[in-house]
């Protein structure tokens, strides 16, 4: 569509509790929605669910492209897996062209 700039930005707020809610689903991250992220001092979500809010966040911002450096770095082997799995499926899902650095 061919929106104008503020159109686009007034579109997204008001969908955006609808976005969150979607995304955090689909990210398996919905029952962990009102939990603070922590720090170090902190007690919080976990590695794996802090890494899928990162990927979260971008996707609501309605980017199609996202560039992930290490996004499985630091992450058990199940929590790897698993965001893999979820950036796969946003790819096929939504259309989101994912670029992605693992070694």
């Amino acid at each position: 569509r061919n929106l104008p700039k503020q159109a686009v930005g007034a579109e997204v707020r008001a969908n955006l509790p609808r976005l969150i809610d979607m995304h955090l689903a689909n990210l398996g991250l919905f029952q962990v929605g009102d939990t603070k992220i922590g720090d170090h001092t902190v007690r919080g979500i976990s590695g794996g669910q802090k890494r899928r809010v990162t990927l979260a966040k971008g996707l609501v911002s309605g980017a199609n492209v996202l560039f992930c450096d290490e996004p499985t770095s630091g992450l058990s082997s199940t929590d790897a897996e698993v965001a893999v799995k979820r950036m796969k499926m946003f790819t096929k899902k939504m259309g989101v062209s994912i670029f992605v650095v693992i070694h």
